[in-house]
């Protein structure tokens, strides 16, 4: 699989991924990121959100189990507003298609799944 697509959250353009599997429901990737062009409080609460799913991801790949649901405990109810909402979207040659929120993984990788509540959003100007 060589499919490539721009990662955005509503307007925000996050980076490059590239699709090198799946296994349905999840697609898996490598995921680049861009640098952000000006600092926002939304821009700094996504680089926040990314951070905290890698390190998640890490407790993970570490099989503690028990670590991962304290510091999910602890932290992700200040990603809400990420996680409960439908602004996730990928982008390939103009075809926008919705996703739920990735999960970033570490060594530049990243998990999502298509939101199947959405059709194909359009195309991008």
């Amino acid at each position: 699989m060589n499919n490539r697509y721009r990662l955005f959250y509503r307007d925000i353009e996050l980076g490059e991924v590239g699709e090198e599997d799946s296994d349905f429901p999840n697609l898996f990737g490598s995921f680049h990121p861009i640098a952000f062009d000006n600092q926002t409080l939304l821009s700094d609460h996504l680089q926040r959100y990314i951070a905290y799913s890698i390190a998640a991801d890490g407790l993970m790949q570490e099989g503690n189990e028990d670590e991962w649901d304290k510091f999910a405990a602890e932290n992700e109810a200040q990603f809400l507003d990420l996680i409960e909402t439908d602004d996730w979207h990928l982008s390939d040659e103009g075809r926008i298609v919705g996703i739920l929120i990735p999960n970033f993984c570490q060594n530049s990788k990243i998990v999502w799944r298509w939101n199947i509540g959405t059709v194909p959003l359009g195309t991008m100007s």
